[in-house]
C-alpha cells in the first residue's frame, strides 16, 4: 500500500511538472516572439526604437483582446457550447480582421513603420487562432494534449520569426520589416491549418445570426473581464510612452517586455486549475492549491528579479549603465507583485459576482492612470506596478472567500440567457 501511495504521489508530481512545463513553454514562446523582435531592433537600431516597439506590442495586445471576446474561456468554462464550433471560428476570424486593421491605424500614432506594424498585427492574428484552437482542444482532447499542441504551435512561430529576423538582420537589414511581416503571414496560415479539424467549408454556410447572437451573449461577462484584463496588462506600456522618452523609455519598455512573461506563467497556473474549480467536493482544496502555487511562483520570480535576471536583460539589450540596470531590477520586481496580485482576480469567474473581475481591473487601471499624471514620488513605473498589484489582490480577497464557500452551477443558465 505504501508503494502504491508513493507511486501515486510521484505520478501526480510528474503530471504537474509535465503540464506546467508545456504550459510555460507555450506561453513563454508566445511572449518571446515579441521579445525577439524587440531585441533585433535594439541591436540593429537603438534602445529607443526597441522601446517604441515594446509599447506597440502592448497596444496591439489591448486591441486584439477586444476581438477575442473571451471565446477561449467560454468554451472551457461552458463545454456544452462546443456545438457552436463553426460560429466560434467565424466570429474569431471576423473579429481578427477588424482588429488587424484597427491595430495598423493605432500603431501609426507611435510612428512605427508599416512593415513592422503589419508584422505585429499578423502575429497577433496567429495568436488569436491558436488561442481558440487551444480552448477546443482542452474540451475535446484534455489539458495535456491541448498544451502539447499549443506549445508546438508557439515554438514553431517563435522559430520562424526568430530565424528569419536574425538572418535578415545580418544579411539584409533594409528588408527586416518586410521579412518579418512575410514570416508572420506564414504563421497565420499555419495557425488556420491547425483549426481544420473544427471548422470545414461545408459548415460555414450553416452559420446563422441567431446562433452567433446566442454565443456572443453567452460569453458577455467573460468577454468584459477579458477586455479589462488586457487593458490593465497593456496599460503600463501605454503609460510608459507618456511618462518616459528616448533611452529611458527604451529601458522601461525592455523591462516591461520581460515582465510580460510573468503574467503568462501565472495564467498557466490558472488554466491548469480552472476546470477543477467546478467540482464542488474538491473545490476548497483546489483553491488552496492554486493560492499556494501563485505565492510559490511569486517567490521564485522575485528571487530571479533580485538575482541575475536584470543583468541578463541588460546584456541582451546592450544596456551597460548601472543606474539603468537598477531601474530594470526595480521594474521587474514590481512586475512580480503586479501579476501575482492579478492572478487572484480570476477567482471571481467561479463566484456569483463574476462582474467583479472586470470592476477590479477597471479600478486598478483608473488608479494607476491617475497617478501617472500626478507629479510626485509615485510617478514612476515600479510604484504604479506595485500599487496595481496590491489593489487587485486586496479586492480579490472576497473572491477567495466566496470560491472557498460556494461555486454556483451557472453554466446552463448562462447558455439560455
Amino acid at each position: 500500500m505504501r508503494t502504491e501511495h508513493v507511486g501515486g504521489i510521484g505520478a501526480t508530481i510528474r503530471n504537474f511538472m509535465a503540464l506546467h512545463t508545456l504550459g510555460v513553454l507555450g506561453q513563454t514562446a508566445a511572449a518571446l516572439t515579441y521579445v525577439v523582435i524587440t531585441i533585433i531592433y535594439s541591436r540593429s537600431d537603438s534602445v529607443a526604437v526597441a522601446g517604441k516597439i515594446a509599447v506597440s506590442v502592448g497596444m496591439s495586445a489591448a486591441v486584439f483582446a477586444v476581438s477575442h471576446w473571451a471565446l477561449q474561456a467560454n468554451i472551457m468554462v461552458k463545454p456544452e457550447t462546443k456545438a457552436f464550433c463553426t460560429e466560434y471560428f467565424v466570429l474569431r476570424f471576423g473579429f481578427l480582421c477588424i482588429a488587424c486593421v484597427s491595430c495598423l491605424v493605432a500603431l501609426q500614432w507611435l510612428d512605427i513603420a508599416w512593415s513592422i506594424a503589419l508584422a505585429v498585427a499578423l502575429m497577433r492574428c496567429a495568436d488569436g487562432v491558436i488561442d481558440l484552437v487551444f480552448g477546443f482542444d482542452v474540451v475535446v482532447f484534455g489539458v495535456s494534449a491541448a498544451w502539447k499542441k499549443y506549445a508546438f504551435a508557439h515554438v514553431a512561430k517563435l522559430l520562424a520569426i526568430g530565424i528569419v529576423g536574425a538572418i535578415t538582420h545580418f544579411y539584409a537589414a533594409d528588408y527586416l520589416g518586410a521579412s518579418l511581416a512575410t514570416s508572420a503571414f506564414v504563421c497565420v496560415v499555419g495557425a488556420i491549418y491547425l483549426s481544420r479539424g473544427y471548422v470545414r467549408p461545408k459548415t460555414i454556410t450553416q452559420v446563422s445570426i441567431s446562433r452567433i447572437r446566442t454565443l456572443l451573449n453567452s460569453a458577455r461577462w467573460l468577454a468584459l473581464a477579458s477586455i479589462c484584463s488586457a487593458l490593465i496588462v497593456s496599460l503600463p506600456r501605454i503609460l510608459a510612452a507618456e511618462m518616459y522618452s528616448g533611452t529611458e523609455l527604451g529601458v522601461i519598455g525592455v523591462a516591461l517586455t520581460v515582465v510580460g512573461t510573468f503574467g503568462l506563467i501565472f495564467y498557466t497556473s490558472w488554466t491548469r486549475f480552472a476546470r477543477m474549480l467546478s467540482a464542488t467536493r474538491t473545490r476548497a482544496s483546489t483553491v488552496r492549491s492554486l493560492a499556494i502555487e501563485i505565492f510559490a511562483w511569486a517567490l521564485v520570480l522575485a528571487v530571479l528579479a533580485l538575482g541575475v535576471l536584470p543583468e541578463a536583460t541588460a546584456y541582451i539589450f546592450k544596456i551597460d549603465s548601472a543606474e539603468q540596470i537598477v531601474e530594470i531590477r526595480s521594474t521587474i520586481l514590481a512586475g512580480v507583485i503586479f501579476f501575482s496580485g492579478m492572478a487572484f482576480v480570476n477567482l471571481y469567474k467561479v463566484t456569483t459576482a463574476r462582474w467583479m473581475e472586470a470592476v477590479t481591473y477597471l479600478i486598478a487601471a483608473l488608479c494607476i492612470t491617475v497617478l501617472s499624471y500626478c507629479p510626485g514620488p509615485l510617478r514612476n513605473m515600479p510604484s504604479l506596478l506595485v500599487l496595481g498589484g496590491i489593489l487587485m489582490f486586496g479586492i480579490s480577497i472576497p473572491a477567495l472567500k466566496m470560491a472557498l464557500l460556494r461555486v454556483p452551477d451557472n453554466l446552463q443558465r448562462d447558455c439560455q440567457s
